[in-house]
Formats: C-alpha cells, structure tokens, sequence
C-alpha cells in the first residue's frame, strides 16, 4: 500500500515538472508579444508627434497598466523613456509610417489683461489637429493719477493707477524737503542801534529755534541828502543819512547857500484910468515873491477935456435954439 502511494506521488510530481515546462514557454512568448505590442504602439504614436510623456501616459492605459520587468518602471519592459529595460533597442514587428511633422499656426482666441489669462488656439496646418494654450496675465496698465510734493515730513510721492483693474501703486521719491520756517509775531528783526530776537516755527511739523541777531550798526551813506531845500533868499540844509534807518550821521549838517531869485520873472500889469493910476508887478517865478512894483499914472489931462466939452456945449445950444423956436412958433 505504502509502495502505491509512492508511485502515485512521484506520478503527480513529474505531471506538475512537464505541465510546468510547457507552460514557461508560453509565458515568455506572451511577455514578448505583449512587449512586442508595445513597443509597435510607441512608434506609431512617436510618427504622429506625441512627444515621450505622452506615449508612456497612452502605453500604461492601452496595455492594462502591467509594469514591466521589476526595478525598471517601464511597461511590458519598457522604461519609462519608452526604451527596452534590458537596453538593447527592439525593432517594430512591421515597417512604420513616415512621420508626421506638425505645422502649428496660432491665433490668439483671448486676448490676456492683468485680470484674465488669454487663450491661444494652435492649428496643425496638415492634419487639422488643434488645441488651445493659455497665456499668462499682462503687466498692469499703469499711469500716474496724482503726485504729492514732498515736505520735511514725508517724501514725494506719484500716484499710479491701472486703467484696466484700476489697482493702485504708489511710488515713494527719496529724500525730505527742507522746513518751512515762519518768524513769530514776537519777533523782532536787529536795527542799527539794537539787538534783535527772532523765533522761527516750521508751519509744517511745528519744529522751531531761536536766534539773537546783533545789533546791525550804521551804514552811512557815501553821497548828502537835501533835509532843507534853500529858497530864494534863504539857506537850506544837507546832511550824511544812514541807509538803513534814515538817521543823521553827527557833524555832517552842511548849509545850502540861497538861490535868489529866478531871472524868469512875471509881470503882472493894471492899467491905469482916466481918473487912477495903474501898476506893473515884477514876480520871483521860483517863490512868487513880488521883486518890484511899478506905477502907472491915470491917463486924465487938459488936452483930454476938450472934445467931451466941446461935445456938452454942442448939445446944450442945440437944446435952447429948439425951445426958442418952439416959443416963437406959439406966438
């Protein structure tokens, strides 16, 4: 008994042994035809232009997602370049079609701004095929909107705004402005006898300091000025002034001498009447005092009487030779 279960034993363990060597024959001829397989799929879709990640993506879909020979990452033993994991390249079972070199042309579908991506479709000119990229957003539009002036607390600064998203920037210049100092109403400016006190505020951030000017001292002018003008007959008076204050340098009065009278006199004229005399005036035209007087005799006198007595005695006989007339008529 035990002797035939032996025998059984050995006959199923040299079934298993042949079944076993037949079978990795047709294993291994189905590795290599699905390898085969692959490698025939890779070039066509090299002919058509697909570039290497996207025939691994196409390969791992098309054969079942079988990995090839381990440690390589490959598919079906290809590596993940599409190359045999074994390094010797594999031939394809049939002669492939020329390759197809794609002649893109683009046109710009969307135009891009700084707030939306465009588009760009490409267009194979041989085939037909197409598809679309995207491109990126455009810099923004910007233009300057204000500008602040600087001051002695904060810089210049412009202003710009985007005229397509209306996004703001603002530039800030280097550099301060100076204070703007304004004397106080306490203040007082040095004269030329006197010392002065000025204070100074920054009308803008109210930053002050103070200064005591010296007194100025005299600045005397090189030339006299008139105090007096000198009249006709009388003296007149100049003196050194200092420019600043106007005040009179010490011992510098110096008299002006008369001008007398103007030899461009006026002659002012009455006449005289029959009855009064009349007068000739001479006048200074430079003061308007009265330099001489002349009289003019009135024009009466003997020789003027007669005519107008002759006259009388005419029209007094006329009188009484017309009333005797009158009388002698009546009788």
């Amino acid at each position: 008994m035990k002797k035939k279960n032996i025998i059984t034993k050995l006959y199923v363990s040299a079934l298993c042994a042949v079944t076993a060597i037949a079978i990795l024959p047709v294993c291994a001829w189905s590795t290599r035809l699905q390898t085969q397989a692959a490698i025939d799929r890779k070039y066509e879709l090299i002919n058509q232009g697909y570039d290497g990640a996207v025939i691994f993506d196409q390969l791992y879909e098309e054969f079942d997602h079988v990995d090839g020979p381990a440690g390589t990452g490959g598919i079906d033993g290809l590596k993940l370049d599409g190359t045999p994991a074994n390094g010797t390249p594999i031939s394809p079972s049939q002669p492939s079609a020329p390759a197809h070199t794609h002649s893109w042309s683009s046109e710009v579908t969307k135009e891009a701004t700084c707030m939306e991506k465009g588009e760009i479709k490409y267009t194979c000119a041989g085939c037909g095929e197409s598809y679309t990229d995207g491109t990126p957003l455009t810099d923004h539009n910007f233009e300057a909107t204000s500008e602040t002036t600087a001051t002695c607390v904060a810089p210049a600064s412009v202003t710009f705004t985007c005229t397509v998203c209306e996004e703001i920037l603002i530039e800030e210049k280097e550099g301060l402005a100076e204070h703007i100092y304004i004397a106080t109403n306490d203040s007082f400016e040095a004269t030329c006898e006197e010392a002065g006190h000025m204070v100074y505020v920054c009308n803008v951030c109210e930053d002050s300091y103070e200064e005591t000017p010296e007194a100025l001292g005299h600045d005397w002018s090189d030339e006299y000025s008139v105090d007096t003008k000198a009249g006709c007959t009388t003296e007149g008076m100049k003196s050194i002034h200092c420019k600043r204050c106007d005040i009179v340098k010490e011992d510098s009065e110096v008299a002006i001498e008369p001008m007398g009278h103007s030899e461009n006199e006026t002659h002012q004229i009455v006449a005289p009447t029959f009855w009064e005399d009349g007068s000739e005036t001479i006048t200074c035209k430079t003061c308007n005092e009265v330099i001489q007087t002349i009289i003019l005799p009135a024009t009466g006198g003997i020789e003027q009487l007669i005519l107008p007595i002759a006259l009388i005695v005419v029209i007094i006989t006329a009188v009484i030779v017309g009333v005797v007339l009158i009388v002698k008529k009546k009788k």
